[in-house]
């Protein structure tokens, strides 16, 4: 993603500026490949955070998507039955933007991760959770990785959206 940083910082920035309203606990900004995670109440707050974490030159080897996915997921998942005073979830909807280049590792567990909070959703009747991957670059591995995830998930999972 170093190569395509000056654009991954730009449509963060979009993004952030977008979405601010809808959330009134502040955008939640994760990393993968320096583990890490900030809350801004703007665009400028986000982008000044993810602006020195650019990979170095000398950086090597792919981000794993898994564990900060999983944890994302985790933490939603742990609210989903909890009820308001009305009966109805307290949890709001999720949108989970991932800027990728559709480069990590390992891809299975990522795929599994995802297939389980489909099942877990379905199960608890709630389908409000968005994940969108905006892709950078034309690795043709990353941009088979990220049509499977878009298309054949459903197929492979067997899972009902």
């Amino acid at each position: 993603m170093r190569q395509y940083w000056p654009q991954v910082l730009r449509v963060l920035e979009v993004l952030a500026y977008i979405t601010k309203e809808k959330d009134p606990n502040k955008l939640e900004l994760y990393f993968t490949m320096k583990a890490g995670r900030f809350s801004g109440s703007s665009s400028t707050d986000l982008v000044t955070a993810a602006r020195p974490r650019k990979a170095t030159d000398k950086a090597t080897g792919l981000s794993d998507l898994y564990p900060r996915i999983h944890n994302i997921f985790s933490d939603y998942k742990k609210n989903l039955k909890r009820k308001s005073f009305l009966g109805t979830s307290s949890r709001r909807p999720m949108s989970l933007y991932i800027l990728t280049d559709g480069n990590w590792q390992p891809p299975r567990d990522t795929e599994e991760c995802i297939a389980q909070l489909v099942r877990d959703l379905d199960v608890s009747d709630q389908y409000q959770v968005g994940i969108e991957f905006i892709h950078f670059g034309n690795n043709r591995d990353g941009r088979a990785r990220l049509e499977h995830l878009d298309d054949g998930l459903k197929e492979e999972f067997n899972l009902k959206w």
